[in-house]
Order: C-alpha cells, then structure tokens, then sequence
C-alpha cells in the first residue's frame, strides 16, 4: 500500500514529503539537546551567581547540625543562624537568611543575605546551627533579658 502511495505521488511531492520528516527529525534532536534531558537524574549546573540580587551577597557557611539539615532542606530555606561554643551554648547571629544549597556540590550550603548583614556575619566564626523557619510566616522578636541594675544610693553629707 504504501508503494503504491509513494508511486501515486509525483516526484516533487516526494521531496517535499521528505524534507519535512527531515526537518522535524531535526527540531526534536535539536529540542531535546536544549533541556538536557539526561536520564540518570541530574539537573544542568548553574552558575548561582548571575542570581544574586543587587545589594546582597552570598556568604559559604559551615553548619554543625548539617546532617539533620541535609535531610529537612531542598534547594532553598529561611533560617536563623547561631553561633555554636564548645559549651553548646548558642548565640543568635542573624535572623531570617536564606539558605541556599550549592548547584555544584550539593553537600555545600551558602547565606544569601544583605552586605550589612554580611558585615555582621563576618565577626562570627563558624561553624553555625541552622534553625529552620517558615517562609511565610514572619519571625518572633528575640529579646535578651537585661539584667536590673542595683540601685546606688549617694549619701552626701552638708557641713
């Protein structure tokens, strides 16, 4: 049937019918090169720093609790950053930072945050515990608790 067909056809039908299958054969090669489908899973590597927002900067930061972290976190996630002591005391570093996970090595985290929260940053050594927050939800003020003072009480004498 379908030589019949084919002889039915003049020879520039012929041509023409080919050069079409030709040219659709060669927009889903060249379609599927630009997504980069590959089949063992893994996503093109980006470059992060083309998506860093005017005024802010990415700080790499060494976490403590990174296990935990690791499994809880995608790509991206709001948290509070603390100063870790071989005490394990903590201190409040910074609040409401971006985490964002590194394109390249995904075992290696970065801070998205403003340059004057980078100065911050920058006096702290690391490595840091990273409290996870909702996105969505705006944080609790932390307050420190200020020690009162004793009253001095001044007893100057008239002569």
């Amino acid at each position: 049937m379908n030589k019949k067909l084919l002889m039915n056809l003049k020879n520039s039908q012929q041509i023409t019918i080919c050069m079409a299958l030709t040219f659709i054969i060669a927009i889903v090669i060249w379609n599927s090169d630009q997504n980069e489908v590959v089949l063992s899973g893994h996503r093109p590597i980006e470059n992060i720093d083309t998506k860093i927002p005017f005024g802010h900067t990415i700080e790499p930061i060494t976490i403590s609790n990174k296990a935990s972290v690791d499994a809880l976190v995608g790509d991206f996630a709001v948290v509070n950053l603390y100063q870790t002591f071989t005490n394990k005391k903590t201190k409040l570093v910074l609040q409401r930072i971006k985490l964002v996970r590194s394109p390249k090595d995904r075992r290696y985290f970065g801070a998205l945050m403003t340059m004057s929260e980078a100065e911050i940053f920058s006096q702290y050594p690391g490595p840091f515990k990273v409290s996870l927050q909702n996105p969505n939800k705006p944080n609790k003020i932390i307050t420190k608790k200020v020690k009162k003072q004793k009253r001095q009480i001044i007893v100057e004498d008239e002569k």
